[in-house]
């Protein structure tokens, strides 16, 4: 028991002297150590680098390096999968980042970015809709896990480098989105359509009849007949790109 405990003691020394970035280690060449920072940092800074591109390129290099290396020593991560450490500095800048971030956007377009790569892997159940799918009230719908309906206060398809001191507040309503080619799409919506598309994924399936009487009752201002002529053109949008796919009663 004791041999063990020695060995997980090392461990865990071995384990904060990467953290910290630090070469006081006992038994252990400072070169040794020295390879063992470089690559697991690296490795982090890679994912984040990969999964935040633009995000990145709204900080200088010294400022960026700094965010990662306070990701990596302030942060427990939970997982060693790549799209997963993505997820989580995602939480760690909305949490410890918040305010010391250049711009007033800099949290939407991480979460937008994220989001294109949480897209690209989640585990669907997705179904292709056939040719002769119609639109009908009683047209049973369901979404695939991989679809996020987002909403955001800026409009992050559009920051880049070039404009970044200029983007102004402007509501933006956005659908990430795998085609029936598997590739990651962006479809620019209205309000409405985010809403639709967040009640279906309420629901294992749910009629478009019960949809717009679930919108009515939310919004009042909207009538039945009015909510119905939006179903019928948004639905069918959606069935063509496959954000949503009708199932059997």
């Amino acid at each position: 028991m004791a041999q063990s405990l020695t060995f997980q003691q090392q461990q865990h020394e071995l384990a904060n002297a990467i953290r910290q970035n630090t070469s006081d280690i006992t038994g252990i060449e400072q070169r040794r150590i020295k390879v063992y920072q470089e690559l697991f940092f690296n490795n982090v800074e890679g994912f984040c680098s990969a999964a935040f591109p633009v995000f990145k390129s709204l900080v200088s290099q010294p400022d960026w390096l700094a965010l990662v290396r306070s990701f990596f020593v302030e942060h427990q991560c939970e997982t060693p999968h790549f799209c997963e450490i993505a997820q989580e500095f995602l939480e760690y800048l909305f949490e410890n980042k918040a305010e010391s971030l250049p711009y007033p956007y800099m949290l939407e377009l991480a979460h937008y970015e994220w989001a294109e790569l949480a897209c690209s892997v989640a585990i669907t159940t997705q179904v292709e809709n056939t040719e002769d799918t119609a639109f009908g009230l009683d047209l049973a719908l369901s979404i695939p896990e991989s679809v996020m309906p987002l909403t955001y206060q800026y409009p992050v398809h559009t920051i880049g480098p070039e404009n970044a001191l200029s983007v102004e507040p402007s509501p933006t309503s956005v659908i990430v989105y795998r085609d029936v080619e598997h590739q990651v799409q962006f479809m620019l919506v209205d309000a409405l359509s985010i809403v639709t598309l967040q009640l279906i994924q309420q629901h294992d399936s749910i009629q478009v009849d019960a949809l717009i009487t679930q919108i009515n009752q939310l919004n009042s201002s909207l009538t039945k007949e009015q909510l119905e002529q939006f179903m019928s053109q948004a639905i069918s949008r959606f069935l063509s790109a496959g954000i949503v796919f009708s199932v059997k009663n």
